[in-house]
């Protein structure tokens, strides 16, 4: 997992502009570039202006997700080329894809998104924070179509972490509060770190994967697999039984299945 990066959605909240920005963070997700297209030329000034150990990310354009809905349309993927080579410049190793609340995921969708991470392959990692399954499942066929392209699933970790597992974690921290304005306590700020830092689960997933058979229940999973050693942490190893207890007795359909019960809180 890449070292914790900590920043703002943006440095226009600071003053001193900038440079004086990144005196104090090593990271910042650039959020203009949602309103409208940077040119090259101001990303080039950007990243001339902050140590070079500095980290932007990138917020793609509202065309590709808002005006297109994440259909691959000549204007999306125009637009989302262009979001690639800002990133380019910037050295951006994520670029961000934020859905409104009210899209849901249909094949178009899908197949839109397999479209632009075709573009973006040896580029940045996509990310994609699909707001209208906030603290719910992923449809399948969007878990699916993510999965085999690589795509994280952007969370708030404060709501719950993320319910595809990989070695990079990114989360947009807005917490309960109204109009995303919320202050974190050291209790939760704590809770957050634990939650960015479970690698059970991508463990999990590792010693099942090559030989585990569904549909299976609980239990059966318990008899043919608990034995099996795991990664809780870098320092803690115990048996698959531990993360099995995690979830219902019930029967599941295949390991994305079984997984993301793991991933959402059971109230």
């Amino acid at each position: 997992m890449m070292d914790p990066m900590v920043g703002a959605g943006g440095w226009g909240y600071f003053s001193g502009g900038l440079e004086a920005y990144a005196r104090g963070f090593r990271f910042v997700e650039v959020n203009v570039s949602f309103y409208r297209r940077i040119p090259e030329a101001t990303a080039r000034r950007w990243r001339s202006r902050v140590p070079e150990g500095f980290v932007f990310a990138l917020k793609a354009n509202q065309a590709i997700t808002h005006a297109d809905r994440l259909r691959a349309s000549g204007r999306a993927r125009a637009a989302f080329a262009h979001d690639l080579r800002i990133a380019r410049v910037l050295h951006s190793p994520f670029v961000i894809l934020e859905t409104p609340p009210g899209l849901q995921f249909d094949a178009t969708q899908v197949a839109g998104l397999r479209e632009l991470a075709a573009m973006a392959e040896g580029g940045p990692r996509l990310g994609l924070e699909a707001r209208s399954t906030r603290r719910r499942k992923l449809p399948h066929e969007l878990r699916r179509g993510m999965e085999q392209n690589r795509v994280l699933d952007v969370v708030d970790l404060s709501q719950g972490p993320p319910r595809i597992a990989d070695e990079a974690v990114y989360s947009r921290l807005f917490g309960p509060g109204p109009s995303n304005v919320y202050q974190f306590d050291d209790v939760e700020l704590r809770e957050i770190d634990r939650t960015s830092g479970d690698a059970g689960r991508a463990s999990l997933e590792e010693v099942l994967r090559p030989d585990a058979r569904f549909p299976a229940t609980r239990e059966e999973l318990v008899r043919d697999h608990g034995w099996k050693v795991i990664d809780l942490d870098d320092r803690t190893r115990a048996h698959a039984t531990t993360m099995f207890e995690k979830v219902p007795p019930r029967r599941y359909e295949d390991l994305a299945d079984l997984v993301s019960e793991m991933q959402i809180p059971h109230s």
